[in-house]
């Protein structure tokens, strides 16, 4: 069914791109059981969808820059292939629903306990995630995103996206509105942040997928 990873990318293909290759299209089909009632038809559609992302994310290759682009290539290339094909079927569920809710389960686990316990034995919340903030930047997004960091002093500070490589992934295919699906992944670890428990208060005021220049995550004291 999937074989994107015996083709030639820039960068080797880590244990990552593997889990997430195989758990979209195992959650996906999952999922799309409560909506079709042929599984052999969810078998066949699953091998089409990973046919496109594959079609997808190769003709975006020349945009990958790190190893960090050629993951969330990946990513945005099996959510688009997902929304293209799921669109010609006649569901009773919102297609975008249905992709929210499977992408934000893929690994879901994988962040909400860090953070979860992370922010349980820190005896400073407030720096600790912003450690994270750093981390994550320099780790998961890589050069097709522009983040900066505003400084509050000891009050709080705000990470601010000024270039969204997901945005522009999808606006090159003529999908910007699919955009939103990666914004809603990020509700999986800022549920963890308790305002009363935890004395933070994180707010994501404006997003580039709704419109805005830059998107803000903003963290301060309370």
């Amino acid at each position: 069914m999937i074989t994107t990873l015996k083709r030639d990318t820039p960068y080797p293909w880590d244990y990552t791109s593997k889990y997430f290759e195989k758990t979209f299209i195992k959650d996906l089909a999952k999922s799309l059981s409560n909506h079709m009632e042929n599984p052999s038809a969810i078998s066949a559609l699953m091998d089409d969808i990973s046919n496109t992302a594959q079609t997808i994310f190769f003709r975006n290759l020349g945009f990958v820059e790190d190893r960090a682009s050629q993951l969330n290539f990946l990513m945005t290339s099996y959510l688009l292939a997902s929304y293209m094909h799921l669109k010609q079927l006649s569901l009773n569920i919102e297609v975008k629903a249905l992709l929210s809710s499977v992408f934000k389960g893929v690994g879901a686990f994988w962040i909400k306990w860090p953070v979860r316990i992370s922010l349980y034995f820190s005896k400073d919340r407030l720096a600790t995630l912003k450690r994270a903030s750093i981390d994550r930047t320099r780790v998961a997004y890589g050069s097709t995103f522009q983040i900066d960091m505003e400084e509050s002093g000891q009050k709080g500070f705000v990470s601010v996206v000024k270039k969204c490589g997901y945005f522009d992934f999808f606006k090159r295919e003529n999908a910007a509105e699919l955009t939103q699906l990666m914004c809603d992944w990020d509700w999986n670890w800022a549920a963890e942040i308790k305002e009363t428990k935890h004395k933070v208060r994180f707010s994501r005021p404006q997003t580039i997928a709704e419109g805005s220049d830059c998107c803000r995550f903003e963290f301060f004291r309370c």
